[in-house]
């Protein structure tokens, strides 16, 4: 009668930089953010890049809640990757790598490896977890603050929502004739008039960024307000609230969703 075989990972969460000497450790690299590390795999149906804005804008909240989601999304996948990489090819002991400080998706698809696919292939249990630059307290410490908090407290005043409707019917609203697929309408801050134009734009877009619910389009996290029958939102290109130089809006299609 043959025995179950039973397998004990190592696994160490690393900065990139760290690569070359755990590969010559005997650690399999992984890299969980797609650079080409020192011997590094990249773990399938991850793309870090959708999320490249809201990295650059340092909204962390966002690309935690879309590669989460990302990764609950593509389970399938990755528990095969990683089930052939353990029992076809013997890897025990895996270093997953990315080029984060403070905050890194490694800790994401570490955590991900850990309570979703670890404990999903039979016989592999995890026999030690080590962090190097950078632990998952800090991470999580980083993970969820709001940038966008921060620079809201900055301005000298702020709007309230029976403000921000006032300012949204007197702007002019554009429809976005290039994207047909996705209807909607935006308005320019050049457009805006009055005695503060450019100071009036920036607390309304400081008032949909800090009043914001997350709502998943295209494989990201974006921070949408509903007010009304509208639903409206800034890019995340626009790293700063300073930078927002356009909102968009759309109609909300579900009549019992809304904000009064």
């Amino acid at each position: 009668m043959s025995k179950e075989k039973f397998i004990g990972l190592d696994i160490v969460i690393s900065h990139s930089k760290n690569s070359e000497e755990l590969s010559e450790k005997g650690y399999a690299i992984l890299s969980a953010d797609g650079g080409a590390y020192t011997d590094a795999i990249k773990v399938p149906s991850i793309n870090v890049y959708r999320f490249r804005y809201d990295l650059t804008a340092k909204d962390y909240q966002s690309v935690t809640l879309g590669l989460k989601k990302q990764l609950r999304h593509n389970n399938e996948k990755i528990l095969d990757f990683f089930t052939e990489l353990i029992i076809e090819f013997g890897a025990q002991k895996i270093a997953i790598v990315g080029r984060g400080v403070k905050y890194c998706v490694r800790h994401i698809v570490a955590s991900h490896l850990l309570n979703s696919i670890a404990t999903e292939i039979s016989g592999v249990h995890v026999k030690s977890v080590t962090f190097i630059d950078g632990s998952a307290d800090d991470f999580e410490a980083v993970a969820y603050t709001s940038q966008y908090y921060t620079q809201a407290l900055s301005l000298q005043d702020s709007f309230d929502l029976a403000e921000v409707k006032d300012k949204f019917a007197e702007a002019t609203w554009i429809f976005a004739k290039t994207m047909p697929h996705n209807p909607h309408e935006y308005t320019l801050r050049k457009n805006w008039t009055g005695k503060d134009p450019y100071g009036d734009f920036l607390r309304v877009a400081t008032y949909l960024r800090m009043f914001g619910e997350f709502e998943e389009f295209g494989g990201v996290m974006w921070r949408i307000t509903k007010i009304g029958e509208y639903k409206y939102w800034c890019c995340a290109f626009d790293n700063t609230n300073e930078k927002v130089d356009l909102i968009n809006r759309a109609k909300i299609l579900n009549p019992m969703d809304r904000t009064k």
